[in-house]
């Protein structure tokens, strides 16, 4: 993994993968809770790549890097909660809900809707060398609040960690739902 900062103070993480995403582009975003993204992570082809905002980093300048980034990617977009990408970052019409097939089974099987993290084997997040030493979605807006209030920067690791882990497990689930439909033969 190989991580530099820009000149706009934005921290990039970028993992060559020996997989890759053949249709569109696997978007996670970690946000502060409210209305402002932290973290804007994808995966196009065999490459994941997580940006992540300091302190130093202009906003609005980030936005638009975003939106611009949005632009050039594959679609459809894959995304674990639709809604909640699509609220913050648009693009409406061109989004695929990677938890589709399990919504469905489990509904029709009356079981209990599963979190992205039981649904991804330990050894595949190993094999990256990652592993389920991660912090919940909903500590994100804690660890960026207290990093906001102390500058100290080695609290935006954890989040960072977070949305790479995110977005890994997301390829396998993008994975295992290529399987499942093929098998289906959808």
């Amino acid at each position: 993994m190989i991580r530099y900062r820009t000149q706009n103070n934005i921290i990039v993480l970028k993992l060559e993968l020996p997989v890759s995403v053949s249709n569109g582009s696997i978007i996670d975003i970690e946000t502060d809770g409210n209305s402002e993204i932290i973290t804007f992570g994808y995966i196009t082809e065999n490459l994941l790549i997580s940006i992540l905002r300091t302190l130093k980093t202009d906003y609005n300048s980030f936005l638009k890097y975003i939106r611009m980034k949005l632009t050039l990617l594959k679609k459809p977009f894959y995304a674990y909660n639709i809604e909640f990408e699509r609220r913050f970052l648009g693009h409406n019409d061109q989004w695929i809900d990677l938890m589709g097939i399990h919504k469905k089974l489990s509904k029709e099987k009356k079981l209990k809707f599963p979190k992205l993290r039981e649904l991804v084997p330990t050894s595949y997040l190993e094999y990256y060398k990652l592993s389920y030493l991660d912090i919940l979605n909903s500590e994100v807006p804690s660890y960026w609040k207290f990093y906001l209030n102390t500058g100290d920067e080695s609290l935006l690791e954890a989040i960072h960690r977070h949305n790479v882990i995110d977005l890994i497990s997301e390829l396998n689930l993008y994975i295992n739902n290529e399987s499942i439909l093929s098998w289906w033969g959808a």
